[in-house]
């Protein structure tokens, strides 16, 4: 996400794009959807469809989702056009399940302070301490704090290679790749400035793994996906039923289908969350609440949202 200067960023600043524009996936006719009653004199439904079809004809998109909050519940909810070019039949309805990337680690940093507000764990604790095995290529790395890593400061180096063409889906990719980051050295000091880090964020999954006794993907499942009333989303893209997946695109001018599926298991925490324009509207609807959600406190609502670190 680009951020301009002087912009500060919090412990969810990966969700703002999604508050603010939402589901930004595919295009054209509409396909299913609904107005609530807000929307009487308000006019979303042609607003949007305009949006929509300027986005697309610009971009070659060949559909999309897109919902709206406003006060606390979803004011519209709208799908357009097919998740395949190649399958016509195929349109996007809102069950249709898209790959979000790194709006997977706002969910992440939401477990995180879950497990913050259950004293399993310390924002301002070592990382090591929660996950001995990991190790870096210099001494700095034993400073980290989780906290570090949820604002981007660790200092720990971006992913190189996602590996997106071969993909892995055994249950050790996640603590091997993290593994490899021994022989990597910091970017920085700890805490000393910000950068972007996929890798840091894939650490908190084996955190998260290790101190509640799950696979990363089965504990975001039961206990942060299920309790925000998003069932149709999963970190895991094997168990998404197949009629649901909605194909990739590239091309500016003619959309063609991606030849690979952009999931390993060795990125779920930063990459891989599987949603639908519904799931994700409960999300939004729970990063916006001012008040205690059914996963955390209302002051850690507060501190996802308090800014941290300001970006030049």
């Amino acid at each position: 996400m680009a951020i301009g200067p002087k912009k500060l960023f919090s412990l969810i600043a990966p969700v703002i794009v999604v508050a603010a524009g939402f589901v930004y996936f595919f295009y054209w006719k509409p396909c299913s959807g609904y107005f609530a009653d807000q929307d009487k004199g308000w006019g979303w439904g042609e607003k949007v469809e305009s949006f929509a079809n300027k986005v697309a004809m610009n971009n070659a998109i060949p559909g999309m989702a897109v919902a709206i909050v406003k006060d606390g519940e979803v004011i519209y909810s709208q799908t357009y056009g097919v998740g395949n070019v190649l399958r016509p039949n195929q349109v996007i309805t809102s069950s249709s399940n898209f790959h979000l990337a790194s709006i997977s680690k706002a969910l992440v940093a939401m477990a995180v302070l879950k497990n913050a507000e259950a004293g399993n764990l310390s924002l301002d604790k070592p990382v090591v301490e929660y996950y001995p095995e990991f190790s870096m290529a210099d001494d700095r790395y034993k400073a980290i704090t989780v906290r570090q890593i949820l604002t981007h400061t660790s200092g720990i180096p971006d992913v190189e290679d996602y590996g997106w063409e071969n993909p892995l889906v055994d249950s050790a990719a996640l603590p091997e790749y993290i593994s490899t980051l021994a022989s990597k050295k910091l970017d920085f000091n700890p805490g000393e400035k910000w950068e972007y880090s996929n890798a840091a964020y894939d650490l908190l999954g084996v955190v998260l793994s290790r101190i509640n006794g799950k696979s990363f993907e089965q504990y975001m499942k039961e206990d942060i996906l299920m309790p925000l009333r998003m069932p149709g989303s999963s970190f895991y893209f094997p168990e998404i039923d197949s009629s649901l997946h909605m194909k990739g695109h590239t091309g500016k001018f003619n959309a063609v289908p991606v030849a690979y599926y952009p999931y390993t298991r060795a990125h779920a925490p930063s990459s891989t969350l599987q949603s639908n324009v519904s799931d994700v509207s409960q999300l939004v609807l729970n990063l916006l609440s001012i008040e205690a959600v059914p996963l955390l406190s209302k002051s850690s609502i507060a501190e996802m949202w308090r800014p941290t670190v300001k970006v030049h």
